[in-house]
């Protein structure tokens, strides 16, 4: 796997053997970015890369110019091996994190960035089945005005979208569909 486009377009990236990590294809990254570069300036985006994994998401954002990610992931050997990856492409320290963490726990306690944020929600598929994984995650502290909120899930799920965020765009590929989402700026 490579990240697609941008300052690192083209190089690998690492994935650990056997945690069975399932890390958003090309084509999906792709489409997802098309749809983000022509709504929102990443350059002025702080990307919250939760359930990272290989942090695809957030390498490919990084890649387009955003300005920081941090990078969710709790399995230690998963979190080794993206650290090693921002080491091998030199991002500094400064513009990427990894916490090795539950996305439960971090969400709750993470100081809001002062940059807008951009969230990039790519969990196991196991956690779609009820529907309630943005409403367990957001639910009680919704997020601030202007953020966007992009979550892959399996097409055939119905996720509740918490109030406070409102729903801009479902796109569907094959067996996985995008929902974008965004906290509105202004409220009634």
């Amino acid at each position: 796997m490579r990240i697609i486009a941008g300052r690192w377009g083209g190089q690998v990236i690492a994935s650990p053997k056997g945690q069975g990590t399932r890390p958003t294809g090309e084509k999906i990254r792709g489409a997802l970015f098309n749809v983000l570069q022509h709504q929102l300036a990443l350059e002025t985006r702080v990307v919250w890369d939760l359930y990272a994994g290989t942090g695809a998401l957030g390498l490919e954002a990084l890649s387009r110019g955003a300005l920081q990610a941090v990078f969710v992931e709790d399995h230690g050997k998963t979190a080794q091996t993206l650290r090693h990856t921002l080491r091998h492409l030199n991002i500094p320290l400064a513009q990427a994190q990894v916490q090795c963490t539950k996305v439960e726990n971090f969400v709750p306690q993470a100081p809001w960035p002062e940059a807008p944020l951009l969230v990039l929600l790519d969990p196991p598929y196991a956690l779609w089945q009820d529907g309630l994984l943005l409403l367990r995650l957001f639910g009680t502290r919704p997020l601030p005005p202007g953020s966007w909120l992009v979550a892959e899930a399996p097409a055939r799920s119905t996720p509740q979208i918490p109030q406070g965020l409102e729903s801009k765009a479902t796109k569907r590929y094959g067996d996985t569909q995008l929902l974008f989402m965004i906290s509105p700026t202004d409220t009634p």
